[in-house]
């Protein structure tokens, strides 16, 4: 439809170029009068052609183009294409010099990070009735909860992991234990376990320090 409009456009703008040409072909055979002492521009009797000043495109044409140009805007703008894209296409990246520091500057303290967990689990998990749908989804949100409280503490270069556990309690035996290789001297471990008639729910936080 647009390039109907155009091609309409053009052959309007074709007939006003062709009637100025006759125009301009019938003045030019008469010459100009120039009186003594002030010269006087000859007097244009025909419409100037297309291109020459005081004459503006047509209406149709002005619209049709604008219309145009509006569409391959709105084509070539959309994100992730090559055209009209102002995203750099090569990231820059930085590379950081070593520090040299091979202790952090606050180690990894299990008795604050008890304390953090025994907060959000009695909070979350006040009143909460085992169900073995609901439980996945507590655990990740719990899990998640913890780790967002203990990145609180502002352990620079410590990589924080938190395992929870949530089971039915029936009168069965438990036991809940885990092993890895830790540093003594920089990572360590805090765990809590909340146990209601219903169920119980283990909560571990593990430190681990990268150099």
């Amino acid at each position: 439809m647009i390039l109907n409009r155009i091609r309409q456009a053009s052959i309007g703008q074709d007939d006003a170029v062709s009637v100025g040409k006759q125009s301009v072909s019938m003045t030019s055979q008469e010459e100009p009068k120039i009186s003594v002492g002030n010269q006087q521009q000859p007097k244009q009797t025909s419409k100037p052609m297309l291109g020459q000043a005081g004459r503006a495109p047509s209406l149709l044409g002005l619209l049709a183009a604008k219309r145009f140009t509006q569409n391959m805007k709105t084509k070539y703008s959309r994100t992730g294409s090559t055209y009209g894209s102002t995203a750099p296409t090569n990231s820059i990246q930085m590379t950081k010099e070593p520090s040299y520091r091979m202790e952090p500057k606050t180690k990894f303290n299990p008795d604050v990070v008890y304390d953090v967990i025994k907060s959000v689990v009695d909070q979350k998990m006040h009143g909460f009735k085992y169900h073995p749908k609901f439980s996945a989804n507590i655990s990740k949100l719990l899990s998640d909860d913890v780790k967002e409280q203990v990145k609180k503490l502002k352990y620079d270069r410590y990589k924080i992991v938190v395992i929870v556990h949530i089971g039915e309690k029936k009168g069965q035996g438990m036991m809940v234990a885990s092993r890895c290789v830790l540093d003594k001297e920089l990572d360590d471990f805090a765990t809590y376990t909340m146990e209601t008639p219903a169920l119980y729910c283990s909560v571990s936080v593990f430190g681990t320090y990268n150099e």
